[in-house]
């Protein structure tokens, strides 16, 4: 466990927050790199004593890095002083940043509340520079609010979550602190919309394997499914159409592919045995019409065998398809 986030730092946080004023930045290109959903946990994490200057190889600024995943996130925070407190030079922060494609900006205005929309931003924002090793080694992080957030793992360390958020890229480092990009926005439970956040959550996400990702130079992809849904979204297709390219004429042309496909607990056993073999053949058929070639793809489904019963939490996590490399192909 923690051994200590500084309670100082959030009161600190806190003081600084009720005086912030506004500043003006601007945002630079970012390339992104495929990571692990959850680098190995580290028992002991160390980073009471971590500075600005522990991590030399970071070359952009919270904020700077906040904008070039979201910009309107980082407008918002510019503009409500909170990009202030990221730019102190002598505090490190953890920010978890909503993927634009999922960004609702009105639930973060506060009904036109300065102090309210204050507190909505700060909600995102956690004192100490935490990595994913570090937080999943906690129940929850206390963000500058005062309030926290809980962190979700399950038992082999496959998922991490903050709230209901899923987190898509974690690890992007800054000079000030880190980065961690998530699939869903954030609310404080006092929130009256908090509980819907993880309640109107009708999606099924695509998972690929880190050395796929890797290989391919792949972005984790997000929602590929609706709600009780087999049918591929379009925004699904670039991200399959490069893996399809990788699996073709890429780095992995010739190698073969397991694709397994897994629901949530709710609806019988043999529904969701069904839904997820639909699932993951909806992957493979979209594959194979883009010039892969069938018998490099392997599908089976789970259903419902490895879902979190007791733990709804997790159900979010539990509607997915999983891509991974098997054994290479001989031709």
């Amino acid at each position: 466990m923690l051994k200590s986030i500084t309670y100082t730092a959030t009161i600190l946080a806190l003081g600084a927050l009720t005086t912030l004023g506004c500043a003006t930045k601007s945002a630079d290109t970012h390339e992104y790199i495929a990571n692990a959903m959850i680098p190995d946990a580290d028992p002991q994490p160390e980073f009471e004593d971590d500075s600005v200057h522990d991590h030399p190889n970071a070359t952009s600024t919270l904020y700077i890095e906040v904008a070039n995943i979201n910009p309107e996130f980082a407008a918002m925070m510019r503009e409500a002083g909170v990009e202030d407190e990221l730019s102190r030079g002598d505090t490190l922060y953890t920010v978890f940043v909503p993927n634009p494609d999922v960004f609702v900006p009105s639930m973060l205005d506060g009904d036109g509340d300065d102090a309210e929309r204050r507190r909505l931003l700060g909600y995102y924002v956690v004192p100490g520079r935490l990595t994913s090793s570090e937080l999943t080694n906690m129940k929850q992080a206390p963000t500058i609010t005062g309030q926290p957030v809980d962190i979700l793992t399950d038992e082999p360390g496959t998922f991490f979550a903050v709230n209901q958020a899923r987190v898509l890229r974690p690890n992007i480092p800054a000079t000030n602190g880190i980065v961690h990009e998530i699939d869903t926005m954030l609310l404080p439970p006092d929130h009256p919309d908090a509980p819907g956040l993880r309640d109107e959550s009708p999606t099924a996400f695509v998972r690929v394997d880190v050395t796929i990702a890797n290989a391919c130079e792949l972005r984790q992809p997000r929602a590929f499914f609706a709600f009780d849904s087999a049918t591929l979204r379009p925004s699904a297709h670039d991200s399959l159409q490069d893996l399809a390219t990788c699996m073709t004429t890429g780095p992995l042309a010739g190698q073969r592919l397991e694709i397994e496909g897994y629901t949530d607990p709710r609806g019988t056993a043999a529904y969701n045995k069904t839904l997820g073999r639909e699932r993951a053949e909806a992957v493979k058929g979209y594959l194979v019409d883009k010039g892969v070639l069938a018998k490099q793809v392997k599908v089976r489904s789970h259903g419902e065998k490895h879902a979190h019963d007791e733990q709804p939490a997790f159900w979010d996590f539990d509607r997915r398809v999983d891509i991974n490399l098997a054994a290479e192909l001989t031709r």
